[in-house]
């Protein structure tokens, strides 16, 4: 008979018997069996025992499998989160996971993957656990059944724990508790790796990508059924402006030296994106815009002569609206870079007429309506003087003066009432010349000389931004009585301390623009479509707008003095009332006319180009570390409880096979079969576990412990009860 067979058919012993073997029923020492897989003639079984199973049978084929190739999977896992957490849009792989929207579902699905392998991992550990408890310690007999099969099949350490807790001695169960308690812990957290893991995610902005469109471009004034707003220049002076756009923007510092004010090089670049949606998420743009030069430059002017009169039409307060300036400036000697005059300079200078405006009235309304007096004058626009375009050859530049009024309207009227006031003296203060009436120091005009260029033409350009913007928008602030200017401010004056996406707007890359001057391009004259900026008014006309709202209290629009929009007022007095530079109030409100122009005229056109954009869209992402490095931290112990065991396991365990039915219950079957058939399984085949509970407690057996040993006689493995000394201690089947 071969030894497989004997295995089969074993001299059980009874453990009612109570008898203890003898030593020589133990241990045989006539041969030792290292492979107890194999056949052997019945002699050899008779006087052999077995010592050990080989560490990979022990394992078995799928324990194996799951702890080594499922560590594999849960590293790559972790490569592949870790890549997801650390690139960016420099890797197209990470870029197309991101934009399609797959982040936290591949993050999730990972994740789930790895739980998978951590549960396998975690029956496998519980397996070997029970495998430990079997052969290292000691267990009652109630128990012993359940901590059996566990090794083939369990749903977790938790019924291993509660079972080691009912059926050990306590300094065992502290033992094993160290080993079995940290993998209920890690198994219960594992159970919200993915909760924990989401927590990393948040809604933010990537690159898409990019994408060809075919836009309207900006035609030649009044061609191809665009709109000519030519002859109605103060059309959008008294519009509300619907939208601040937002633009790119090419610029220097702006700088203050020896009196001479100039906002620096600033090319806008307006683009042909009709809505908000498409500005706002706008990352990169590259194709045909419309380039606006406006760099501002304000000096003193060099007066040889002012006069100042009332005028007005009798309605308003003491029969004068205004005050009129006439008189005539003198040749600039330090002109800035850029500011050209003309070469025939008379040596009386050349004249000038504009309006400024008057205080309000009566005094106790400027604490209602607390504006400046200031009015903006075209003066000879690109005759006398102007400043070089940096995108036009052959512009002729702009010229306007700024007036602030100081003092009272009662004072001006008893100056003014019954003379003209003709002698003054000059004081300069930066870009300011302060004109005061002689033996009066209380009023005083003070008047600001300014050049721009205000051209406007159609390049090819290149754009750019790091995040997406929102458009600011012009409310109102009840507090002032006034409109709120903030955020606008923000948009259109740069300070060194600010780029150009904090305020909003995108990146000009003008690293060619010295070439633009030669390149063939399409001009576009809006800033002749805006009041106080067209060739008609180049001459000695008064062209004067009032930005001062609730100064100017004439019923009647008069040619030469214009009404303004209350929302363009508000912005020209918040900027000069929080810098005092003239040049930014005048560059920021010419931008906002000429692309209310811009903006108008954009559907009309009818010619197409192909421009490249990349737009910013919203995606899941991973934004943080937090619950990566919990989950990471998570897993990290659960392997290193895992390798414990698993040496453990490989150290201290000889006769048990993970995963294996037939051992559990053969091995449990040597406790439990009877030779009289009155044994265990004889009386239990039909009791619940709590009545055989009972009946052993009845019998003073609840406390009998047992564990894995060999009957040597056979050469089988099987339960014993252990003798009084504990582990390695005589005992008995």
């Amino acid at each position: 008979m071969s030894t497989r067979s004997k295995l089969n058919d074993l001299t059980i012993l009874r453990l009612s018997d109570n008898k203890p073997p003898t030593d020589a029923s133990m241990v045989s020492p006539s041969c030792v069996l290292s492979n107890p897989q194999l056949d052997t003639t019945d002699h050899e079984a008779e006087n052999c025992t077995i010592t050990s199973i080989h560490w990979y049978q022990r394992l078995g084929t799928n324990g194996f499998r799951v702890l080594s190739l499922g560590t594999i999977v849960i590293l790559a896992g972790f490569s592949f989160l870790f890549f997801l957490w650390c690139c960016d849009s420099t890797s197209l792989t990470w870029k197309y996971i991101v934009v399609t929207g797959w982040a936290s579902q591949s993050a999730t699905l990972t994740i789930e993957i790895i739980s998978l392998v951590l549960a396998a991992q975690v029956g496998i550990a519980t397996s070997m656990l029970a495998s430990i408890a079997l052969e290292s310690f000691q267990v009652t007999l109630p128990e012993a059944a359940a901590i059996s099969i566990i090794r083939y099949t369990n749903m977790g350490p938790n019924d291993l724990a509660s079972a080691l807790k009912a059926g050990m001695r306590r300094k065992d169960f502290m033992t094993a508790t160290a080993m079995v308690f940290p993998l209920v812990v890690t198994t219960f957290l594992s159970q919200f790796m993915s909760t924990i893991l989401l927590w990393d995610m948040a809604v933010e902005d990537v690159v898409g990508e990019s994408q060809v469109k075919a836009l309207r471009t900006i035609q030649p004034i009044g061609g191809n059924g665009t709109i000519d707003f030519s002859n109605r220049k103060d059309y959008y002076w008294m519009l509300k402006p619907p939208r601040y756009p937002a633009f790119a923007e090419y610029s220097t510092n702006h700088t203050l030296e020896d009196g001479v004010s100039d906002t620096g090089s600033t090319l806008r670049a307006f683009l042909p994106l009709a809505t908000a949606a498409e500005r706002t998420r706008l990352h990169s743009y590259s194709g045909d815009a419309t380039v606006f030069d406006s760099r501002v430059v304000c000096m003193p002017p060099n007066f040889t002569s002012v006069i100042a009169e009332g005028n007005g039409n009798g309605q308003g307060y003491d029969g004068f609206d205004i005050i009129q300036l006439v008189g005539r400036f003198g040749l600039i000697k330090k002109l800035p870079e850029g500011v050209w005059i003309r070469h025939k300079w008379p040596p009386e200078g050349y004249p000038f007429n504009c309006s400024a405006s008057l205080p309000l009235a009566p005094e106790e309304q400027q604490d209602i309506y607390p504006q400046i007096p200031l009015t903006l004058c075209l003066w000879y626009a690109g005759k006398n003087g102007g400043l070089t375009s940096e995108i036009q050859s052959s512009s002729r530049g702009w010229t306007y003066i700024v007036i602030n009024t100081t003092g009272s309207r009662a004072g001006w009227y008893s100056l003014l009432k019954n003379q003209n006031v003709t002698n003054w003296y000059f004081t300069e203060r930066d870009e300011w010349m302060e004109c005061h009436p002689t033996n009066n120091t209380e009023y005083k005009l003070s008047v600001s000389l300014c050049a721009a260029d205000f051209s406007t033409a159609t390049f090819p350009i290149h754009a750019i931004s790091s995040s997406p913007r929102t458009e600011p928008e012009i409310d109102w602030d009840f507090s002032r009585n006034s409109f709120s200017t903030i955020s606008i401010r923000q948009q259109l004056i740069k300070n060194s301390t600010e780029t150009s996406d904090s305020r909003g707007l995108l990146t000009l890359d003008a690293r060619a623009k010295h070439t633009w001057k030669e390149m063939k391009k399409v001009i576009q004259n809006f800033t002749q479509e805006t009041y106080g900026a067209g060739r008609d008014w180049a001459a000695t006309t008064n062209v004067t707008a009032m930005m001062c709202t609730h100064c100017y209290d004439s019923p009647v629009h008069s040619s030469g003095t214009k009404w303004v929009n209350p929302a363009h007022v508000s912005l020209f007095q918040d900027i000069i009332r929080a810098t005092g530079r003239p040049a930014l109030a005048i560059q920021a409100h010419f931008t906002t006319m000429v692309q209310m122009v811009y903006y108008d005229r954009l559907p009309t056109n009818q010619k197409f180009s192909l421009v490249v954009i990349d737009e910013f869209v919203q995606v899941t992402l991973p934004n943080s570390f937090r619950g990566f490095t919990a989950v990471f931290m998570l897993v990290v112990a659960h392997l290193l409880l895992l390798l414990g065991v698993t040496r453990k396991f490989l150290s201290n365990v000889k006769f048990s096979i993970l995963e294996s039915a037939w051992q559990a219950t053969a091995q449990v079957s040597v406790l439990m079969e009877g030779e009289d058939g009155n044994g265990i399984l004889g009386r239990a085949h039909l009791k619940g576990d709590s009545h055989v509970r009972k009946w052993f407690a009845s019998e003073k057996r609840n406390k009998t412990r047992v564990g894995v040993h060999t009957v040597a006689t056979v050469g089988r493995v099987g339960l014993m009860k252990l003798g009084e000394g504990g582990k390695g201690g005589k005992g008995e089947v």
